[in-house]
Order: structure tokens, then C-alpha cells, then sequence
């Protein structure tokens, strides 16, 4: 029995036939060489696939023409590389390709990255050094090349088709129009060939995971502080009928006054600007999606839950569900999150009640805006220093 198999996928097979080919067959290496318009533009789906995998002891190497599919599926976990053929000619061309362990090559990451950075200059913005790189971004730190002013370069992976372009400039436009003093501004956007960018400001002081690092208790005025400022950014977005997805202290940032800016909202353009919208539907970070969202139906009261994981984490020190991808996500849908009180034994009731109802597994039984949970902590947090008080 052949140890190697090349898998051909069709354009319209999708996680659970994939699975079931992957379950039948016995090579343990697996070339998986996928046609353009692949159903499997999910990232959940790849993360799902690679937990399988590595059940099943299998290694497998994507291969795909789409660099928006390759970054997906590495950013999932697998080794990926570039097709450029039809799967016929691609099937010929890496039947002599061993399939390798470790990072992809220098010239599949340069590849990875050209998409990203196909010149030094966006716009009029000089990009100086990567800042950091996501499952579907990569951010520079970028110079303007007349004013020397810093932005933030956000520059996406995903390629847009023609008729996408115009669709992209329009959902940037509202994203532009967010004008809010706990949101990052958007001071420009543009599309490089066929790849979309936006330009941001500049956060010198790093983000609130940078600041206070996993396994960090704050304060609870510290936390009720920051919970206020990310809800109001977010309510100010559901009224302009936006949604996060994405919620973390990744993805909250400090500005000069140490107020919180929350970034990332890039990621709504895409969800609504390109052919990849499936994918965008279950973007975020596992250990913070809500219920909903991994079925692909997110909500705003998708993002009051994630700033819940959120604030639960920064009172105990860890979030409520941990574990492999597949494990997470499964909790998230059908596990209660332990007390808070069982973790720590200080923290109040009602501190406790507020936050599990931000936790609720159906959005309608959480509170009726993130507002409204923001205003519950702070409210709950006087009753617990009231209490403290009075002891």
C-alpha cells in the first residue's frame, strides 16, 4: 500500500466529503490539490480538518492556486504550496514533491508574502517592517512618503475580482465613517492589483495582550474601565449595523492617553467585499467565538459574549474553555463555562451573574445590546466595592 496519495478535490466538495475520503484512505501523506471556487474557504472548516488529520496520523500538504486559500489553510496548521496548473498538470508536477515537515520553503513563504507586499509602497505610504501577521492579514509599519507620518498598514490577503472592486470601496468608505474615540481610524484604503489594504493609525503602546499577558488578573475597576470603553466602540458599530467577529485583547490597543482603541474592523470590509464572504462568516479566534458564530450565523450579540470571554479571563487569569480547536469550539457550543466563583472565590454574585449572561449559548438570552452589558458590570462592580466596604 502506497504510502503517498495525491487527493484531487472537486470545486464542490466541502469538509464533511473531504473527511470522508481523508478516513478511507490508508497513505499516511497526503498531497490535497484544490481547483479555483473551492468550497473549503472556511477557516474553521481547515482547523476542523487538520484536528482530523492529526487523529487519523496523517500529514498533508495543500496545494492551491488561490493565495487566499494557501494562507487560510496555514494559518489552520497545514503546510501549504502553490499551484499554478490545472489539477491534471498539478497532480504531474508534485507527484515528485516530498511532502516535508517544519515551515513551508523560503519560496513558498515569498510567495505567501507577495501578495501582501507586491512593492515596498501602498499608496503613499512606504511600508518600514512587519508589525504582525494573521490568518488573513499581514500589518506593516508603513511612512508616509511626503507628510513622514506612521500609519498602520493593514493588508489583506484576499484577492478581489472584478466585479468585488467597487462592492470593497463602498464597505471601506463606512468603515472610513467610523468615527469614534475607543475605535482605530481609518485614514485611508486602497486596492494594490487585486489586493485590498487599509491604512490606520499608528498605536506605539502595543495592544491590552501586550500589557497584560496571558494568565493576568486585573483589577475589577481596571476591567469595568476597559469593558466600557470596547462596548461603546462596539455599540457605536452595531448602530451603523457592523459587527466586530473578533473580538480579544489582541485586537484592543492603547493609544497615547492609554485609552483603549479597538482595531481590526478591516475584517467586516471582507466579509461583505469579496467571493470569500463563507469564510469570513466564522472568522475570529476560537477561544472567544461565540456559539452562533462557529455555525457561521453572527450577530452583534456575537461580539457582547467575546468581550465577555474576555472580561471572565481578565478576572480568573484564563478563559472559561481551553483545549485543542475542535475541543474549544465544542465547549463553546455545548458546555457551561465554570463560576467565577469557583475559580475565585472574592469575586461577587452579581459580578458573576452579569458576566454568565454575556456567556449565554443563545444570543437572546444575553443582555439586549453590549451597552447594556457594560453598564451591568460597572453597576454590579459598585455593589461588590459597597460590600467590601461595609466588611
Amino acid at each position: 500500500m502506497a504510502d503517498e496519495q495525491i487527493m484531487l478535490l472537486r470545486p464542490e466538495e466541502e469538509l464533511t466529503s473531504v473527511r470522508k475520503r481523508l478516513e478511507k484512505t490508508q497513505a499516511r501523506h497526503i498531497k490535497l490539490v484544490l481547483p479555483m471556487q473551492t468550497q473549503m474557504r472556511s477557516y474553521v472548516s481547515w482547523r476542523l480538518l487538520h484536528a482530523r488529520a492529526r487523529e487519523l496520523g496523517k500529514e498533508i500538504l495543500v496545494i492551491s492556486p488561490e493565495s487566499q486559500i494557501r494562507a487560510v489553510a496555514q494559518a489552520a496548521g497545514f503546510k501549504v504550496a502553490e499551484s499554478q496548473g490545472s489539477p491534471a498538470t498539478d497532480r504531474f508536477r508534485m507527484s515528485n514533491r516530498p511532502i516535508r515537515g517544519g515551515k513551508p520553503t523560503q519560496a513558498e513563504a515569498d510567495h505567501l508574502t507577495h501578495t501582501a507586499q507586491p512593492r515596498r509602497q501602498l499608496g503613499n505610504y512606504l511600508l518600514m517592517r512587519l508589525l504582525g501577521q494573521g490568518g488573513f492579514a499581514q500589518v506593516y509599519l508603513g511612512k508616509h512618503i511626503h507628510l513622514e507620518t506612521l500609519a498602520a498598514i493593514k493588508v489583506l490577503f484576499t484577492q478581489l475580482a472584478h466585479d468585488d472592486i467597487e462592492h470593497f470601496r463602498n464597505e471601506a468608505r463606512t468603515i472610513a465613517h467610523l468615527k469614534h474615540p475607543h475605535i482605530v481610524r481609518v485614514l485611508e484604503f486602497g486596492i494594490d492589483r487585486t489586493t485590498p489594504f487599509l491604512v490606520m493609525d499608528y498605536a506605539a503602546n502595543g495592544t491590552l495582550r501586550q500589557r497584560y499577558p496571558k494568565g493576568t488578573r486585573l483589577p475589577l475597576p481596571t476591567i469595568v474601565s476597559y469593558a466600557k470603553q470596547v462596548a461603546s466602540a462596539l455599540q457605536y458599530a452595531h448602530d451603523a449595523k457592523m459587527i466586530h467577529r473578533d473580538i480579544k485583547p489582541e485586537n484592543m490597543l492603547l493609544g497615547e492617553q492609554q485609552e483603549v482603541l479597538l482595531s481590526d474592523f478591516g475584517i467586516a470590509v471582507v466579509a461583505h467585499s469579496s467571493h470569500s464572504d463563507r469564510t469570513l462568516d466564522t472568522t475570529g479566534t476560537i477561544g472567544y467565538m461565540a456559539p452562533e458564530q462557529i455555525q457561521a450565523h453572527p450577530c452583534p450579540a456575537s461580539d457582547q459574549y467575546a468581550l465577555g470571554v474576555v472580561v471572565y479571563e481578565w478576572l480568573v487569569g484564563d478563559r472559561p474553555f481551553n483545549g485543542s480547536f475542535t475541543e474549544v469550539a465544542a465547549k463553546h457550543l455545548l458546555v457551561s463555562p465554570s463560576l467565577l466563583r469557583e475559580r475565585i472565590p472574592t469575586i461577587s454574585l452579581e459580578v458573576e451573574q452579569v458576566v454568565l449572561t454575556a456567556l449565554a449559548k443563545d444570543p437572546h438570552q444575553r443582555f439586549a445590546t453590549v451597552q447594556a452589558f457594560a453598564d451591568a458590570l460597572e453597576q454590579a462592580s459598585q455593589v461588590e466595592r459597597r460590600e467590601e466596604t461595609d466588611d
